[in-house]
């Protein structure tokens, strides 16, 4: 099986004006190598979005104007949102990630992380789809922090961990991940704070 050269799909890409997702796609059919390799150069807030929400939110306005000025911030760069099951943590971290997103048009990765795993159906062969699922376990399984770490690099870029529960194995990624990447903000959702 022979592979095109990374230029021929990048020329191919330009010559039919495929947009950061698009170019994403292709570049991941056409590279069989690390997700993180094929998606750096098209890293862009196209690619990296929180998912849209099915419903409207009432009756949060402060709460979310908190959330939102706190992600805002430059002295805040890792928030946990704690709460018991079904009060909201989630929906309201969605909300303040799109304000985030659509404001500074940052990239947001999205990671369910009580979800159990990687995405199975077709939506796992989208770009945003691959993104999160080479990075989720970047994050909860350790060990690769410095392949995040370069993958994000000075980008501005917000980190959305939602169901995330406190690790000894994760709490040293996430401050390496800080140390590392100064423009990262970490936005957590939990039932416990850590």
């Amino acid at each position: 099986m022979v592979r095109p050269r990374k230029d021929t799909v990048r020329l191919l890409a330009d010559a039919i004006r495929l947009g950061d997702t698009g170019r994403a796609a292709l570049e991941l059919a056409a590279d069989g190598a690390s997700v993180g390799k094929a998606l750096h150069d098209v890293y862009s807030p196209e690619l990296a979005c929180p998912p849209m929400p099915v419903h409207t939110l009432f009756g949060r306005e402060s709460e979310l104007r908190a959330l939102s000025d706190l992600l805002g911030s430059e002295r805040e760069r890792l928030v946990t949102v704690v709460g018991l099951p079904g009060v909201g943590k989630s929906r309201l971290a969605q909300e303040a990630a799109l304000q985030v997103h659509r404001r500074g048009d940052i990239p947001v990765l999205w990671l369910p992380m009580d979800a159990g795993g990687r995405t199975t159906d077709k939506a796992a062969h989208r770009p945003q789809t691959a993104l999160a699922n080479w990075v989720r376990p970047l994050v909860s399984e350790g060990g690769h922090y410095d392949e995040l770490a370069s993958f994000i690099a000075d980008r501005p870029t917000l980190l959305v961990l939602d169901g995330h529960e406190m690790t000894p194995a994760t709490s040293p990624a996430l401050m390496y991940l800080l140390h590392s990447c100064r423009r990262l903000r970490i936005l957590l959702t939990s039932r416990r704070p850590h």
